[in-house]
């Protein structure tokens, strides 16, 4: 089964489909936007102040992590049956000079590990 997002404004760039249920989430600037693509039914989670910038699932699909992008990215891992937030955070710096552009995060297969690559445009 092939989906088209045709109703997703031209902006959106990302997205993260459930394991099991029919479920996409993805971005609309500082919204995650979860798409009941079965019911055709959206629901807006938000709590982001800058564009997001990455955005998973859990391997067991019980939350979806969306981060956004700049000098101090926020974390909120969300109860996407619930639409809340379970918790916020600011992604760790290290003296960082320039703004995040690029991020990306994915959870290992027991979601005991975050993984979170982060690079300017040129990939460093």
């Amino acid at each position: 089964m092939v989906l088209t997002l045709d109703s997703v404004t031209d902006g959106t760039r990302l997205l993260s489909a459930h394991p099991t249920k029919p479920i996409v989430a993805y971005e609309a600037e500082t919204f995650v936007v979860l798409w009941d693509y079965a019911a055709d039914k959206k629901y807006m989670l938000s709590g982001h102040t800058a564009p997001i910038g990455a955005l998973s699932f859990t391997r067991d699909g019980l939350m979806v992590l969306s981060v956004e992008v700049g000098y101090q990215p926020k974390l909120i891992l969300w109860r996407w049956r619930q639409l809340t937030a379970v918790s916020h955070a600011i992604a760790p710096t290290k003296n960082r000079r320039k703004s995040i552009k690029h991020i990306s995060v994915d959870f290992s297969h027991d979601n005991e590990l975050l993984v979170c690559v982060e690079g300017d445009i040129n990939g460093r």
